[in-house]
């Protein structure tokens, strides 16, 4: 609870430039809508968000899984796929986001969310093994429909990011987004 007050800025660090990709075709375009609105320093956060949701409707459903994910966490609780999965709240009326782009996201988001957080705590306690589960989580719940009920005899984590991919394609982007991502973290 120590950093309770600075959750929604940490977010907006973390989340911004990814959910702005997925709304935006370039950085030039996020670029234009930022000068139009004169963003700076002092714009709130919230107006940055709503720039990168790109519409309103975009920007409600964000609010609300915040929301959701943030009672969660604050009754101590951390959601698995299966709790994820029974709920619905993605409008049908948004447009899909392709699944490379979807699964880059989600490692951006799991990465540099999880670096966030500790960088604003003690900065120590950095356990790759949360990294991974929480990749499988990620995954998962992006992926799959229904809990996944079968994982195999004695799986490997190769096997693990096999089934949750889906296919080798899919395999291949979180592979290489896991390894691009962990680089541009080390370099920042």
């Amino acid at each position: 609870m120590d950093n309770y007050e600075n959750i929604a800025g940490y977010f907006t660090q973390a989340m911004f430039p990814i959910i702005a990709r997925v709304n935006y075709d370039s950085l030039d375009d996020l670029s234009s809508k930022m000068k139009e609105k004169h963003v700076g320093d002092h714009t709130p956060l919230k107006l940055l968000m709503r720039m990168a949701c790109g519409s309103k409707e975009a920007y409600e459903c964000m609010t609300a899984e915040y929301r959701r994910q943030i009672e969660s966490l604050l009754c101590g609780h951390i959601e698995t796929p299966a709790e994820h999965l029974a709920v619905e709240f993605m409008p049908s009326s948004l447009a899909p986001v392709p699944v490379p782009q979807a699964i880059r996201g989600v490692v951006r988001s799991m990465m540099q969310g999880y670096v966030v957080g500790i960088r604003a705590t003690d900065g120590s306690g950095f356990q790759q093994r949360t990294i991974l589960r929480m990749m499988i989580n990620g995954m998962h719940t992006l992926l799959h429909d229904t809990e996944i009920s079968d994982w195999g005899v004695n799986p490997d984590l190769d096997d693990i990011y096999r089934i949750v991919s889906k296919d080798g394609e899919n395999y291949e982007v979180l592979i290489n987004e896991m390894n691009q991502a962990s680089e541009d973290l080390a370099n920042t």
